[in-house]
């Protein structure tokens, strides 16, 4: 059997392993039944009355629910103990001879089904959560405003603000929805390489594809991006870091920049950008979690997420908030054919941007007022806000990516073009 279906088997069957080694105590369960019946003997008395014999009843004679559980519990592990021999058994004869793709898929499967699942907990809780906050809200219409106190204190002390992107003033806590934050982002990156198929891309395939949804509250753009750049993952990885955590925004523009970098380990950064244009009023505020994870087969995923509110730093109400989630992955590519060695990088970027109120108005405003390299972003001022989101999205990648190639010193022809295999 290859090593990646026993790695299969082996994550899949952790979860049952406490049914195996579940002790059955006979000398308990008799033990227990004898004192249960112990308990409807009347007791023995050797001294002699003179009164006249009381007449006797007969046993009242129960069934202990104790013993019936315990019986009924053994029955259950067993027949669980056997279905499980049953899984292996079949699990393991099914794998036979099975190749490492195959057996890849269905490690993927497992953990995108594991992921769907708690996703699917989440979601009930977030509900839980949400149906509360209207109860509590109907109450305080009411004047009963105890009850949300008590709310929020439960939702605070079981440290689910995370799950609304927000971070709480507490140091501990907002260190810990920083990393929880960041860990559910990466969770959801093998979903999206599955959805957009960039899970098995071939080096030479250039991707780059966009897809927009527009509803009565938003505009939404979803796209991605694969591309192969000239270099090993030493020097790739750390110029692509860099990159992310960084503000390109032209310094001559009259859009002044505050972009704060805070750099919790070599790995996390909390990056706070704001953003103001003198002529238009527009004011543009975020808060943005950065991760970089590297896993067992050298392969380095950086994730970012926006986030709705800081307790600690407050955003603005007047302020302009996008909501921004993406990854960057990067793994090593097959050397090109003069053997300069190569790195994957595939792009994934997500951005939401609201239509109700002067939200729209403004983000336009904003897009047509940035400039890259001393000259404005060429953007169709009169395009709907589908199409001018996933120009703009285009572009920022694009922005990117040529960043990336100046940092490891590529040539201007070697910017728009993959290494030849």
């Amino acid at each position: 059997m290859s090593a990646a279906s026993n790695a299969v088997s082996s994550s899949d069957d952790d979860g049952f392993d406490f049914l195996l080694d579940l002790p059955i105590d006979e000398y308990f369960l008799e033990s227990f039944k004898s004192t249960c019946h112990g308990e409807d003997e009347e007791p023995r008395t050797l001294c002699v009355s003179t009164t006249a014999p009381t007449p006797t009843h007969p046993k009242r004679k129960r069934q202990n629910n104790l013993v019936v559980e315990l019986r009924t519990l053994q029955d259950t592990c067993g027949a669980l103990q056997k279905q499980l021999e049953d899984l292996q058994q079949g699990r393991a004869l099914r794998m036979v001879g099975a190749t490492p793709s195959a057996a890849k898929w269905e490690l993927v499967a497992r953990r995108q089904q594991a992921s769907w699942r708690k996703t699917e907990r989440e979601n009930r809780e977030l509900r839980a959560v949400l149906h509360d906050q209207a109860h509590v809200k109907e109450e305080m219409e009411a004047l009963l405003a105890k009850r949300a106190r008590t709310l929020v204190a439960r939702i605070d002390d079981d440290d689910d603000q995370w799950r609304l992107l927000t971070l709480s003033a507490n140091g501990a806590k907002r260190l810990q929805a920083i990393h929880a934050i960041a860990a559910r982002e990466l969770s959801h990156v093998e979903g999206d390489m599955i959805r957009w198929g960039l899970l098995d891309v071939h080096p030479s395939a250039n991707n780059d594809r966009w897809q927009t949804w527009t509803s009565a509250t938003e505009v939404k753009c979803d796209g991605v991006h694969h591309t192969c750049l000239r270099g090993p993952m030493a020097t790739v990885v750390p110029v692509v870091w860099d990159i992310l955590r960084a503000v390109h925004i032209d310094r001559a523009s009259d859009m002044p920049v505050q972009h704060h970098t805070y750099n919790l380990d070599d790995d996390t950064t909390y990056l706070r950008s704001f953003l103001s244009h003198s002529r238009h009023g527009l004011t543009f505020e975020s808060s943005a979690i950065c991760k970089r994870f590297v896993t067992t087969d050298e392969t380095v995923t950086v994730v970012w997420r926006s986030l709705v509110d800081d307790e600690l730093m407050p955003i603005h109400k007047d302020s302009l908030v996008i909501e921004k989630r993406g990854w960057f992955v990067c793994a090593p590519g097959p050397p090109a054919s003069d053997g300069t060695p190569s790195t994957h990088l595939k792009v994934f970027m997500s951005t939401s941007v609201p239509l109700t109120g002067e939200a729209w108005i403004q983000y336009r405003k904003f897009l047509l007022s940035m400039q890259l390299d001393g000259r404005p972003i060429l953007l169709d001022s009169n395009s709907q806000p589908a199409a001018m989101l996933e120009e703009s999205s285009r572009l920022t990648v694009r922005m990117l990516l040529d960043k990336a190639r100046e940092g490891l010193g590529q040539e201007a022809h070697d910017r728009d073009t993959s290494p030849r295999w």
